[in-house]
């Protein structure tokens, strides 16, 4: 369960460790966040265990009208 800032309510999500996928010459373990509620709502983090960081982020938003985030690491 995790804190919604808007509503100041608990929303219970699901984490899932995937698989592992190369990227970039990386092997990373694919790990996602997804709302229990309302699937729209979700993050996917591709992590490089070796050094404990998230490669690539990809997060989906549903308050903006299910606008995709993506972060990568240079």
């Amino acid at each position: 369960y995790i804190t919604d800032a808007q509503t100041i309510k608990l929303k219970k999500m699901i984490v899932k460790v995937s698989w592992n996928e190369p990227m970039k010459g990386i092997n990373t373990t694919v790990v996602s966040v997804v709302n229990d509620d309302n699937e729209n709502e979700s993050a996917t983090y591709y992590m490089d265990m070796d050094k404990k960081r998230a490669v690539k982020t990809v997060q989906i938003i549903p308050a903006m009208m299910n606008a995709k985030l993506t972060l990568e690491l240079q």
